[in-house]
């Protein structure tokens, strides 16, 4: 079953539709905090677990981005390969879609190289508010 950017999920929460160019090119700490909260609760049925294995996976990714080209070059290369991940584990998992909301966040990591890792950081903090307002709502 195919899904949109925005859609209803099980329990009744419709994903925001975030604005992806305020959060992640222009990193609106603002946009994303709010947005983040949203998210955490359209995806309230997401286990703990499974959103901290996904985000330990991008922040490996972060951290490997370091300042030559080739470790910059590999580290892009994991963020878009990222994607395919993403559906895999939405597949196999309930995300609620969490999948979704990151998805479209990481298309806009793109751009010179100085850009990609700016965009990729604004996606880390995105991420890491919607993990940090997730475990808040649903300790489990």
């Amino acid at each position: 079953m195919g899904r949109g950017s925005q859609g209803q999920m099980g329990s009744g929460v419709s994903l925001p539709s975030p604005n992806y160019d305020a959060i992640i090119v222009k990193g609106d700490v603002d946009e994303m905090v709010k947005v983040a909260q949203e998210v955490s609760k359209a995806i309230g049925r997401v286990k703990n677990s499974q959103i901290r294995g996904i985000f330990a996976t991008v922040r490996q990714i972060q951290l490997s981005w370091g300042t030559n080209t080739i470790s910059a070059e590999k580290a892009y290369r994991d963020a878009v390969l990222l994607k395919p991940r993403l559906s895999y584990s939405a597949a196999r998992n309930d995300l609620s879609g969490l999948d979704i909301i990151l998805v479209g966040a990481l298309n806009m990591v793109k751009g010179t190289p100085d850009q990609r890792k700016t965009y990729f950081t604004n996606f880390v903090n995105f991420f890491e508010a919607i993990v940090a307002y997730h475990y808040a709502n649903n300790k489990s």
